[in-house]
Parts: C-alpha cells; sequence; structure tokens
C-alpha cells in the first residue's frame, strides 16, 4: 500500500495545486460519476474521487489501472483517519484552511485560470475542496498535541543511524522469487547458507559468487556503503541498519525477492537532530499515522462493492 506522504505533508495545499497543473493545461474534463466504488462505515468512495486523486497527482492514464487498488486502498486510509481526527474532536484553526485555500487559488491563477472553472472541470466545489485541504492540517494540529519535543527526541535517539548520515557497506545474496511457494524455498535456503557462513564453512563473499542472482554475485554480493536512504530501498536498508558491524541478518523478503545481508563496516554519522528535524518529523508522522490507520481498520466496516483492479 502507498504510504500516506501527500496527507501528512503540511504543504498539501501546495501539492495540490502543483498537482493540478498537468490538468489545468489540458482541455480535460472529469464527468460526475457518483458510482460507489467502496463504502467505509457506510460512507461510499466513489469513481469520481479516485479520479480526482489521479488527476491531482499527475497520474497518465496507462498507469491509473496499475495504481487503482493502491489510490483506493489511500482513499480508505483518509475516510478512517478523517473519523479519528472528529472522534478526537481535533479542531482546526479556520484562518489555517483559508491560507491554504488562498495557496491553491493563487497558483491557479499564476497559471493564468480561474479558479472556479478548475474546480468545476474536477467536479469539485468549495466546500469539498476545503474538506480535501482540512485533513493534513488536522493531522498536524494532532501531531503536535501526542508528540512533544521529547517524544522526538527519544525517536530519533533510538533510531539515530537512520537519519545522522550513517553508512554500511553491505553484502547480499539475493535470491529471486516469482510466487509464495518460491518465497519460502528461498527463505529456505538462505537460512542454510547463513548457518554455512555462521559455522565457518564457507564465507559469504564465496557463498554470493555461488548463489547469489542479483549482479553484484561476481563481486561477492559487494553492496558498497549505502545511507539508510538513497542508494537503495528501504525495504532493504531497513533490516540492514538493525545490525551490528559483521553482523548477518536473518533471512527476508522484499519486492524484489530474498535477502541475506551482512554488515561489513559502520561509518557512523555526525547529523544531530536539529540538522535533521524534517525528516524525524515526517517519519514519525507517517509511523503514528499507519499505526492509526491499520488499528482503526481492525474494526472498520469495509465493503468493497467493485473489484478494486
Amino acid at each position: 500500500m502507498m504510504k500516506p506522504r501527500v496527507l501528512i505533508n503540511l504543504n498539501l495545499s501546495l501539492i495540490f495545486a502543483v498537482g493540478l497543473m498537468g490538468f489545468i493545461g489540458s482541455t480535460v474534463v472529469l464527468a460526475q460519476n457518483s458510482r460507489p466504488l467502496v463504502k467505509v462505515n457506510g460512507k461510499p468512495i466513489t469513481e469520481q474521487d479516485l479520479q480526482v486523486q489521479f488527476l491531482t497527482r499527475n497520474i497518465p492514464p496507462e498507469q491509473q489501472t496499475l495504481l487503482r487498488e493502491q489510490f483506493l486502498n489511500d482513499l480508505i486510509d483518509q475516510r478512517l483517519m478523517q473519523g479519528y481526527l472528529q472522534e478526537e474532536k481535533v479542531r482546526v484553526n479556520k484562518a489555517r484552511v483559508e491560507e491554504s485555500l488562498a495557496q491553491v487559488y493563487q497558483i491557479i491563477r499564476e497559471a493564468n485560470r480561474d479558479p472556479q472553472e478548475v474546480l468545476q472541470r474536477l467536479g469539485l466545489s468549495e466546500q469539498m475542496l476545503l474538506e480535501e485541504l482540512k485533513l493534513p492540517l488536522a493531522w498536524q494540529v494532532h501531531l503536535e498535541e501526542k508528540v512533544p519535543p521529547e517524544k522526538l527526541r527519544q525517536f530519533f535517539d533510538s533510531r539515530r543511524q537512520q537519519f545522522d548520515g550513517t553508512k554500511m557497506h553491505l553484502r547480499q545474496i539475493f535470491l529471486k522469487v516469482e510466487n509464495q511457494e518460491q518465497e519460502e524455498i528461498a527463505l529456505n535456503q538462505l537460512s542454510q547458507i547463513k548457518t554455512g557462513i555462521e559455522k565457518g564453512e564457507i564465507a559469504f563473499e564465496e557463498a554470493a559468487r555461488k548463489y547469489s542472482q542479483a549482479p553484484t554475485a561476481n563481486k561477492g554480493g559487494d553492496l558498497g556503503f549505502v545511507s539508510y536512504r538513497g542508494e537503495m530501498p528501504i525495504s532493504i536498508t531497513g533490516p540492514a541498519f538493525e545490525l551490528k558491524q559483521g553482523e548477518l541478518s536473518v533471512p527476508f523478503l522484499s519486492p524484489f525477492g530474498a535477502h541475506l545481508i551482512q554488515v561489513v563496516e559502520i561509518q557512523s554519522g555526525d547529523l544531530s537532530l536539529e540538522d535533521v528535524r524534517n525528516e524525524v518529523w515526517n517519519e514519525m508522522s507517517e509511523m503514528v499515522w499507519n499505526n492509526i490507520v491499520s488499528s482503526r481498520r481492525k474494526s472498520a466496516n469495509i465493503e468493497w462493492l467493485t473489484s478494486p483492479q
């Protein structure tokens, strides 16, 4: 599922408006389509809701089928979070909402377009747009109440290597998987390889050359120095950054396949919380958001009225 990057970002008004730029320059008129796709606790998410998401995020038509389920799940999460924030009685200053609306309108006007005409083409009323803009603002208010400075400091300290510029020299053994049965086989094979390495029966580099199906196999699985974010997906660096120098990971799966990771060397970073405060705040925000949404999904009545594909 796509992370709620857009929703937990206070600059949603700007993201929304910038996303509109491609739409503004086109001749597309979004047809009114109130066909419900999903009901969340009795409230519908319509085809039009989904199409607005695609258009304002600049998702090209050829990618929309592939991303349809992902975006519908994002909309479900939004509805669940709106319900949670209402129950928590989170209030947003009216001036902040109006400021966000003004930012959207200003960007549209700078493109020499009339805001009302653009909303009409999207099938949105101003009130609907205001509701779209309220959610990230309400979330920010709630998060500021729930995450005082000392809690943010604790979060940073517990994950310091993820934020302070630390780099790890990694090696990996990678096995391709195409289905669930292959996943189990690959994980078992990597477990056996790991046991052999730990017993000294084979060196990691030799095992990588012999078994790994990654392009780095002929280099003994050497990935070089990587940071937590940037060079490689977090689905791979995440497990690696839980390790100490010299340690092997447990075999794990990522969207790419099955992995066994070795930490060869760690170069500690020296960035402070003040240096990366925004990054830490966004990570904390995402974690808290996902925890709340995950909990709400367990008790929510989510009724799919059509195939998500």
